[in-house]
């Protein structure tokens, strides 16, 4: 139901929200780079400074050596002369310290060097998710365009909470909730993209259902003695990334006709089969599928991929028709 009102509403208001689609799902990208960028321009920097030895630290008057001390204990670590600073103090500029880079330069690189690599693995997850880099209809792209700006938001406020810089329990704090309330956001967007994408579907491969040569230029497969034809196909699916790749490998009838490869597959397809508990152990299933369905003799059919499914259907057939019951199995 809600898919069906999301694409109502696509057709509905698309052609009124195609300029504020755009110009949201730009600034989603934007934002999103410049959330990515940005640290990593600030890490660069701080490694620049951990190179030629520059220390951010905290100073105070000096009574004997000038008016400018660094604080590291309660006495001048130059002449030796009492500051006379509270303890508090002291404890809260060494801490400041290191977090500036005083106490362990590498710790700090390495520390917000692996927090940047993680948030880019989470950007690289979502936008393959979302299908960002495709998003067509006005309504998915709105979508797209305010996750991609709750992604950034979620990038920054997680950075600032976890990163080890000055900052009190309640910026962390508020920062943490920021973090979370852009997950939901995020989450909330996802659905509604993807209710609001618009159906895709592929041909695969067209055949005439009858006997050699009736079909002219098509191929023609002769059905099985159960007068149903289909086709034999890999297919990849990884769970997490949401991803689904659909190989036709071959159309299945009295006898079973195999289809030409091109390149990738061609090397990825054999490899793919060969490997495919390894490939499972990694979360990547992979499964050689036959799909069936009763066809008519003198009839010309197309294999549609519809929403990561087969469909088999007599050409011309309206794409919303309903594909009758395939009856099917992996063998591996």
């Amino acid at each position: 139901m809600l898919r069906l009102f999301m694409q109502s509403l696509d057709r509905l208001l698309g052609p009124a929200l195609t300029g504020i689609a755009s110009a949201v799902y730009l600034a989603g990208w934007v934002v999103l780079g410049l959330a990515f960028a940005l640290p990593l321009w600030r890490l660069w920097l701080r490694r620049q400074e951990a190179r030629a030895g520059v220390r951010r630290v905290w100073t105070v008057p000096c009574a004997r050596c000038g008016p400018v001390a660094p604080v590291f204990g309660r006495t001048c670590v130059q002449c030796g002369q009492p500051l006379g600073l509270p303890l508090a103090v002291r404890l809260r500029a060494l801490l400041h310290g290191f977090r500036a880079g005083v106490g362990s330069p590498r710790l700090m690189l390495g520390y917000h060097g692996a927090g940047l690599a993680l948030f880019g693995l989470i950007v690289l997850w979502v936008v393959g998710h979302l299908a960002a880099l495709g998003a067509r209809g006005a309504l998915e792209r709105l979508f797209v365009g305010l996750g991609l700006l709750a992604l950034a938001a979620f990038g920054r406020g997680a950075g600032r909470a976890l990163g080890l810089r000055p900052h009190g329990l309640i910026g962390r704090t508020a920062d943490a909730v920021q973090a979370f309330a852009a997950v939901g956001v995020l989450a909330i967007c996802a659905l509604l993209a993807g209710q609001s994408r618009p159906i895709t579907e592929r041909v695969l491969v067209t055949f005439f259902a009858g006997d050699a040569g009736a079909g002219g230029a098509l191929p023609t497969l002769q059905p099985t003695g159960e007068g149903e034809a289909g086709l034999e196909y890999l297919q990849v699916d990884h769970e997490v990334l949401g991803y689904r790749r659909i190989v036709p490998l071959a159309l299945v009838g009295a006898a079973p006709r195999p289809l030409p490869q091109r390149w990738p597959a061609t090397w990825a397809v054999p490899r793919l089969r060969r490997d495919a508990e390894r490939w499972g152990r990694r979360g990547l299933t992979v499964r050689v599928r036959r799909d069936l369905q009763a066809v008519t003799l003198g009839t010309p059919y197309d294999v549609v991929e519809r929403q990561g499914q087969v469909q088999l259907r007599p050409r011309g057939a309206p794409s919303s028709a309903p594909a009758a019951a395939a009856a099917g199995g992996a063998t591996r």
